[in-house]
């Protein structure tokens, strides 16, 4: 079973999207599938995915409008002739024509009707979303949920003095964009009340300034590392001792599954997206949103209690590997192209 799938991505540098949008590319690539990139302008990804063998095609991206995007889209599309489009975002899916092809749109936070026009179906990670689309007169027979594809193996841990931090602390590792809705102020509240912990912060957005005020006006801005942007974030997990998701708004979990595939222990508010992977002290610890008390009291129990820690750890790495590895979302995907493969030359969708 061969196929041939381009992948259009309209993204910034960093972000998860963008993130999981390169592992699915490498990961299908290590399956046999024949694949192209149509990226926005991002020389370092586009060297990236030549790396593995990918070719990258690079385009302006500057609206759902821009018609000279479309019209380097339909070149490639002609050029290329896959068999499966995948497109990442509004943007992407509002800018592919209709051909000879199976067009999968993977749905963004909001649903907009007009930008996945083009599409023939629909993916997500998470049921919420598919749910926003039927209610916009998708149908539903015609979607979806498969998990964001997380990093494929275990890793080695980043050398912890690289970050000037010591090795004998008990570190908190967060990730994410630093917005309110992620809670970051009410973590650095929570660890200002464990001593002997470090926190690092992997991440950047509109709220560092602030969160970096608070940190000095608690008194941790010498244990809180912000981080930026990362590349390896696998490698910060495998260095943690304990992982922590604080997010007041959190609707997909895929910071938590990401945890889960380097065994960090997790604690995760019950917001929608953890709250529907975690099974309370089995493979995490779930607490109420906003509780900097509740937080505090879930790091203790885990780093004061290494074989909890450990139990908490299994957990989660057995829950990965069952649901969420590579090895059980790879045969999804293959299986989507062939179901919509064979729909198209059936049914010859026109140009």
């Amino acid at each position: 079973m061969t196929f041939r799938v381009l992948q259009a991505m309209a993204g910034r540098a960093y972000g998860g999207t963008e993130l999981y949008f390169e592992r699915l590319v490498t990961v299908l690539r290590r399956a046999g599938v024949e694949q192209q990139a149509f990226i926005g302008r991002n020389e370092a990804r586009a060297q990236r995915l030549r790396k593995i063998g990918i070719e990258a095609i690079q385009a302006p991206y500057r609206s759902r409008f821009d018609f000279k995007t479309k019209r380097m889209f339909r070149h490639e599309l002609n050029r290329f002739s896959p068999d499966v489009v995948i497109t990442w975002m509004p943007e992407a899916s509002a800018l592919c024509p209709r051909g000879g092809f199976a067009h999968i749109g993977r749905l963004g936070e909001s649903f907009d009707r007009n930008a996945y026009a083009s599409c023939d179906h629909l993916i997500a990670p998470c049921g919420s979303r598919i749910d926003r689309a039927v209610s916009g007169g998708w149908l539903r027979k015609n979607t979806d949920v498969i998990s964001s594809m997380p990093h494929t193996g275990r890793v080695k841990p980043i050398n912890r003095g690289l970050l000037f931090t010591p090795n004998t602390a008990k570190l908190i590792l967060t990730t994410g964009r630093l917005n309110a809705d992620k809670g970051i102020d009410v973590l650095m509240d929570a660890v200002s009340r464990v001593s002997g912990t470090y926190l690092w912060i992997a991440g950047d957005g509109p709220d560092r300034k602030n969160l970096e005020k608070h940190a000095l006006e608690l008194g941790i801005k010498p244990r809180v590392r912000f981080l930026g942007w990362r590349d390896d974030v696998p490698d910060l997990l495998a260095a943690c001792d304990v992982f922590v998701c604080s997010s007041r708004d959190e609707e997909i979990g895929d910071v938590v599954v990401e945890a889960w595939s380097q065994a960090a222990p997790v604690i995760a508010t019950e917001s929608v997206g953890p709250g529907a992977l975690i099974r309370h002290e089995e493979n995490g610890i779930l607490v109420p949103i906003d509780d900097a008390n509740a937080i505090a009291s879930a790091i203790k129990k885990v780093i004061r209690n290494e074989s909890f820690a450990q139990s908490l750890a299994e957990g989660g790495r057995s829950t990965f590997r069952n649901h969420h590895a590579a090895e059980q979302l790879t045969p999804r995907y293959l299986a989507l192209f062939e179901r919509l493969r064979s729909a198209v030359q059936r049914h010859q969708i026109s140009p």
